[in-house]
């Protein structure tokens, strides 16, 4: 009787190669069936994300990161600067945050996540009273209005 082996068995004879190559066929797999939900590795379907039309987020801002924004159209990070931005997930959090950190006066900026971006990973609630904290690399999916 013929042993039975693995399906590279015959003609593969590297131990490591053979697990190499496992782990290649088991990520093209997981990929095509992400593929075939039409999902990404962010954990939200972009059919869902494109249904929900993007989840509203607020930012108090003074003077000078207002006028930044509404002259580039778009949040950024100001050279020198803390590394992300902090969001609430509330108007009245975001009113709560002005309070605290601008004495001068703030306003209050909305902005609509885009795309296909779980933004639950970016909720730290321990932060104050929570907070979305974004990197750099999530700003340009969060459009201002």
């Amino acid at each position: 009787m013929k042993k039975k082996g693995s399906i590279f068995g015959a003609y593969i004879k590297n131990a490591m190669l053979k697990k190499l190559c496992y782990t290649f066929i088991l990520m093209l797999f997981t990929t095509v069936l992400c593929a075939a939900a039409n999902a990404n590795f962010t954990g939200v379907s972009t059919r869902e994300a494109a249904k929900t039309g993007g989840q509203t987020v607020y930012r108090a801002v003074d003077a000078t990161e207002a006028a930044i924004i509404k002259s580039t159209g778009k949040f950024s990070l100001q050279q020198g600067g803390v590394e992300v931005k902090y969001f609430a997930k509330t108007l009245e959090d975001a009113h709560q945050y002005g309070q605290w950190i601008y004495r001068d006066g703030y306003s209050i900026i909305q902005g609509t996540v885009k795309g296909p971006l779980n933004i639950n990973k970016f909720w730290y609630p321990n932060v104050d009273i929570g907070a979305y904290v974004f990197p750099r690399e999530v700003l340009p999916y969060i459009i201002p209005k």
